[in-house]
């Protein structure tokens, strides 16, 4: 949006006479100025419907950075715009006016005033932009997502381009960053494993933002017949697992090693001294969910006699970026619509965690993972 506004304003600037000055022209029409940042200057205009009356101001930058421009007029119309020699401009405003505007290195830079009546300029290298999290850590249990919010100084274009994302423990969870244009942002943290992990925003050229994230819960997805050894908690040697219902999962004491004998949700424990760590698991039964998806399917339809299963799967699936792949049922089936033409549609199901079906309609079936088919006996039983 700000590309298309900028163009649109270049197209009215030329027509009122503001140009974009290759070095030559800069030189021939305008009164040059070595600008020093940080330096007020004065002065004044005639007649802006002249070419002439353009003040230009040169300066030379030796790394990426970010300009505080400040140009006050009394009359209220005095513009002003940054060129160079072969990229046009990169920003222009109206006057009074006080904006930040990103500038990556190069030489040759030319900041354009023109208008009518007197005006002062005032422009400050406030150098690169720099970020902070509201918090320094947070405690989380039984969340499947976190989202942080950071805030940052400077222009988003700086941001966007020089902000970093950095996992200290990458195996404890996922994490993804969103840099917004009002000078915030958000990062989402996808626990894979209970424990702790720093996650740090590093500005390149400014500073270091750092965020403890902690979870004591966590959520685990596993089949039925599952027999693994279960996720332990990052940073923690040796703990002492127990299981909350050992008729549907159990798990050994020392080592972790699960079985998991029956679809449900069971929390698993881990304990370390007088810290526990708590594992809510979701077990899935494969045929249960292909029985329930396939009756949710049927009863769904127009006319559930002219249903046709194409291809019925098991398999695992990641709902969203980063986050870990949980076991589903993929149906690719055919129906009728309102009037009766047949029509083929995909759909993916899945337990949540009070044990209802969730199901999702997907445009194919590249999202799902370690595809085994489910025969019809299975899910028409």
């Amino acid at each position: 949006m700000k590309r298309i506004t900028a163009l649109l304003l270049s197209v009215t600037l030329l027509a009122t006479g503001f140009i974009a000055f290759n070095a030559k022209s800069v030189k021939a029409e305008t009164k040059e100025f070595n600008l020093a940042f940080g330096k007020q200057y004065t002065a004044k205009f005639v007649d802006s419907a002249q070419s002439e009356n353009y003040h230009g101001y040169k300066f030379n930058l030796g790394s990426n950075t970010n300009l505080r421009v400040q140009v006050t007029s009394k009359s209220g119309s005095a513009r002003w715009g940054v060129a160079t020699k072969d990229k046009g401009y990169y920003s222009y405003t109206y006057a009074p006016s006080d904006s930040v505007i990103y500038l990556p290195k190069g030489s040759g830079y030319y900041l354009l005033v023109n208008g009518t009546g007197e005006y002062t300029l005032k422009v400050t290298n406030i150098g690169p932009s720099k970020v902070k999290f509201p918090k320094s850590s947070g405690k989380f249990k039984d969340v499947y997502s976190v989202s942080i919010p950071f805030t940052y100084t400077g222009t988003y274009d700086y941001a966007d381009k020089y902000l970093k994302l950095k996992n200290s423990k990458p195996k404890m969870a996922n994490a993804s960053m969103s840099v917004y244009s009002n000078n915030t942002g958000t990062v989402t943290v996808y626990p894979k494993r209970y424990g702790k992990t720093v996650i740090s925003l590093v500005m390149a050229g400014g500073n270091t933002a750092k965020y403890t994230f902690h979870v004591t819960r966590g959520y685990w997805y596993i089949a039925k017949g599952y027999k693994k050894k279960a996720p332990k908690p990052v940073g923690v040697k040796k703990p002492k697992w127990s299981s909350s219902k050992k008729k549907k999962l159990s798990i050994k004491k020392k080592s972790g090693k699960v079985k998991a004998k029956k679809g449900g949700r069971v929390t698993i424990t881990a304990k370390k001294g007088k810290v526990k760590y708590r594992l809510k698991t979701v077990i899935t039964d494969y045929k249960k969910l292909a029985r329930k998806t396939y009756k949710e399917i049927k009863d769904a339809v127009n006319n559930p006699s002219k249903l046709k299963v194409y291809h019925c799967y098991r398999g695992l699936y990641r709902i969203r970026a980063g986050a870990q792949r949980i076991p589903v049922v993929y149906f690719d089936f055919g129906h009728t619509n309102y009037y009766g033409a047949m029509i083929r549609s995909k759909m993916i199901a899945y337990y949540d965690d009070t044990m209802n079906v969730r199901s999702i309609s997907v445009s194919n079936d590249n999202n799902v993972y370690k595809k085994k088919v489910i025969k019809k006996k299975v899910y028409k039983k």
